[in-house]
């Protein structure tokens, strides 16, 4: 299936990509409107940026993509 590397907080993690996916389940829970995470090509990081509006989450999530990467987000 393919291995992950992800970065959560300061520390970085291999692992397949099914315990990713779980794990995404659990912090798009944790962030009601924001971006939970960010992903380019096997790499990903969890995040936790709270946004106040669903223009702040477009603001975001087009910051993201201008720099490569893809946003998961909460929220719009």
């Amino acid at each position: 299936m393919g291995q992950m590397t992800v970065k959560i907080g300061e520390r970085m993690y291999r692992m397949p990509k099914g315990k990713y996916r779980e794990l995404l389940a659990v912090a798009k829970e944790q962030i009601p409107t924001g971006v939970y995470a960010v992903e380019k090509g096997s790499y990903a990081e969890l995040r936790k940026d709270v946004c106040r509006s669903a223009g702040e989450v477009k603001r975001l999530r087009r910051k993201w993509k201008m720099a490569g990467f893809k946003a998961l987000t909460n929220g719009i």
